[in-house]
């Protein structure tokens, strides 16, 4: 998905050069609150229609030695992207725009993923550290 948004800012007219730097960092900062967001106020305390969000997040910390419960479901990080792209194409009022912004939080979003991942890995002993201990 991210690499298609990079090439249709390429193909199509080209953005200016600033809009390459400012608007995948700004996709970085809005994952950060989005997380935040997502992980205080839905998964861990939830209103009581989206209980189901808190119950599916729940299994995570009944198990969090299972591997397979580190990272988010695409059933549901998928959604989201859909549902923020168009609210992004509204504020910037330009599709191609809020593709570089999702762009930064898609990335973002995947290095979170593999950071956490890989330290609950190492954690829990699945994985070496990545350095010997002194």
């Amino acid at each position: 998905m991210a690499a298609g948004f990079v090439a249709w800012n390429l193909l199509a007219e080209r953005p200016p050069a600033w809009v390459w730097v400012v608007l995948p960092l700004a996709g970085v900062f809005l994952w950060t609150l989005l997380e935040y967001a997502l992980h205080s106020q839905l998964f861990h305390d939830p209103p009581r229609p989206l209980r189901c969000l808190s119950e599916s997040h729940g299994s995570h910390h009944e198990a969090p030695d299972d591997p397979n419960r580190i990272v988010a479901r695409l059933s549901f990080s998928f959604p989201v992207a859909l549902v923020l792209f168009p609210l992004l194409s509204l504020v910037l009022w330009s599709p191609q725009w809020a593709g570089l912004v999702m762009v930064g939080l898609i990335v973002e979003y995947l290095s979170y993923q593999a950071t956490r991942r890989r330290l609950r890995l190492v954690h829990h002993g699945y994985l070496p550290p990545p350095l010997p201990p002194r």
